[in-house]
């Protein structure tokens, strides 16, 4: 039993948990040599090594914890652990079945979709079936995912906080929970069957020192997916819009008219002040709703000092890292928006994605040691 799961324990004698917990911490401290492997071969850039020195390690909630251990001990790079959390999650978010046939294999693979607006808003989207079957449909209708793969969106409204801490071992048991609801059909009651799995999971990993569900304002929450798709060994499956925008590759061409066209469709018919983004790695969902919160905040501004642009883009957009916040200001017509205050575990899986976007809002981007000007509220 992992540690994640002792919490489910609470009918077992104390000793037994005691049991339970002493075996997992000696797995623990069996993993160094694992542990090692790993980050060797994430660092030398071998992907042959780190999917060797993986393969039997991720889903592992040991591994998880012996990796996490090693970090906090000043054992591993903090840019390069949070990069290897990162590729760790993608493999962990993909469960792989071999066909009999031994000409084809079949992967379900979790995403995340932001959706922007209240929570009020966020919350009746989420917890509508057909509204979410619609949504689905419209990955196939619109031609994003290739003909042929199914989609289903689970009924959940999860913060990007609580997803920030992902493990590779809740990555992989979530992304199995859809698995029989694509073999055996996906109904309302299984939609409750889902959202139990992927609800109690995220709340188990999330911040308990707040409601996420009672904040004000425009927020951003993930709605959590998952794909399932057939792929021959003999034929290789090629990139879809999906598969180019997940690995952010969708730079220009057909693929990205068919994301363009998507997302006007989804945003077309989106109730109140809803807003989808396209489908991402949960680790960069968290990244972009630091982004949204980020945009948000500084138009807000902008437009409470009278200035206004139609492409609202920033002069420029200043960067600096501050204890466990990142703050970001944006200076327009010479003067100063924000800061607006992050928090580094949403995007610190994923900054140079963060940092990349921020310079797409903006004419410069400035990362910087200290502030342009003192803290004058937190988001």
């Amino acid at each position: 039993m992992d540690a994640s799961t002792l919490h489910t324990s609470s009918t077992l004698s104390g000793d037994t948990v005691a049991e339970l917990y002493a075996a997992f911490r000696k797995r623990v401290s069996e993993k160094s040599a694992a542990v090692k492997a790993t980050v060797d071969a994430f660092a030398s850039q071998d992907p042959e090594a780190f999917m060797m020195a993986t393969a039997d390690e991720i889903g592992d909630g040991a591994f998880d914890t012996a990796l996490k251990e090693s970090f906090e001990r000043g054992e591993i790079d903090a840019d390069l652990y949070h990069g290897m959390m990162f590729s760790l999650l993608e493999a962990a978010s993909c469960s792989t079945e071999h066909d009999s046939d031994g000409h084809s294999f079949t992967t379900t693979e979790l995403f995340a979709m932001p959706v922007t607006g209240t929570i009020e808003e966020i919350l009746e989207v989420t917890s509508d079936f057909d509204a979410l079957a619609r949504l689905a449909t419209a990955f196939t209708s619109t031609g994003y995912v290739s003909e042929g793969v199914q989609v289903i969106l689970s009924p959940t409204t999860v913060d990007p906080i609580a997803a920030s801490r992902l493990t590779c071992a809740i990555a992989r048991e979530t992304v199995e929970s859809f698995v029989p609801h694509f073999t055996d059909g996906y109904t309302r009651e299984d939609a409750n069957d889902l959202f139990e799995a992927v609800q109690a999971a995220f709340e188990f990993i999330g911040d308990h020192a707040r409601s996420h569900l009672e904040e004000r304002g425009r927020v951003t929450r993930l709605v959590i997916g998952a794909t399932r798709r057939i792929h021959s060994t003999v034929y290789p499956t090629s990139a879809d819009a999906f598969i180019a925008n997940f690995i952010d590759e969708n730079h220009c061409g057909t693929l990205q008219d068919i994301s363009d066209g998507f997302l006007d469709l989804l945003n077309e018919s989106a109730p109140g002040s809803i807003a989808y983004n396209m489908p991402l790695p949960i680790a960069r969902a968290t990244a972009f709703s630091a982004l949204a919160t980020v945009a948000d905040n500084l138009s807000e501004e902008a437009a409470a000092m009278g200035i206004r642009r139609a492409d609202f883009l920033m002069d420029e957009i200043s960067v600096s890292r501050h204890g466990e916040q990142t703050a970001v200001e944006g200076v327009l017509d010479e003067r100063i928006l924000g800061p607006v205050l992050v928090r580094d575990a949403l995007i610190q899986r994923d900054r140079l994605w963060f940092i990349n976007n921020l310079g797409r809002l903006c004419d410069e981007l400035q990362e910087r040691d200290r502030m342009l000007t003192t803290v004058r509220s937190v988001n």
